[in-house]
């Protein structure tokens, strides 16, 4: 198999930046739906930087993912939020991989800040960490593009944000 790069699938957020040094205003959301709702607007802003759609609540036999996206070349892009359980929240990343080409944990300042302690077990799993605030979204760590091993949901998830 082809080895797949984060160019390879295009501008996913201002993914590029892997910026551990930025300084994200404080907020704290009151619930994981509302950052579930910042995010996905901002990947809307950035529908003509090569997000080409996105769906919320994709269900599976593993579980629910909270939002997805088809981005650059048709690569499906997986993101699990929480609020603060951010190990749970890579567990659930890394399982996403089964069907997304790249995976990532969303999490507010205060909680990104925590788990930025443990980057290694991000890395190991191949997941990357984004910040969300209400202005925007920023990558941290930068997730490693790979094969989805079930290609069959890979096409579901890719028919769930065309619906």
């Amino acid at each position: 198999l082809k080895e797949r790069r984060l160019s390879d699938v295009g501008p996913l957020f201002a993914l590029v930046s892997d910026d551990r040094r930025a300084v994200f205003p404080r907020h704290q959301y009151s619930s994981e739906s509302q950052l579930v709702e910042d995010l996905r607007r901002d990947l809307a802003g950035r529908l003509a930087d090569g997000i080409r759609g996105t769906a919320s609540e994709f269900e599976y036999s593993r579980g629910r993912t909270d939002l997805i996206a088809i981005v650059g070349g048709g690569a499906v892009l997986a993101i699990e939020a929480k609020l603060d359980r951010w190990r749970e929240a890579l567990h659930q990343a890394y399982r996403n991989r089964c069907f997304a080409h790249v995976s990532y944990v969303a999490l507010p300042e205060r909680a990104a800040a925590i788990a930025l302690r443990f980057e290694g077990e991000f890395r190991d799993r191949a997941v990357g960490l984004v910040v969300v605030t209400p202005g925007g979204s920023r990558c941290v760590i930068n997730a490693e593009v790979g094969t989805p091993i079930e290609p069959w949901l890979t096409e579901r998830a890719r028919r769930a944000i065309a619906a």
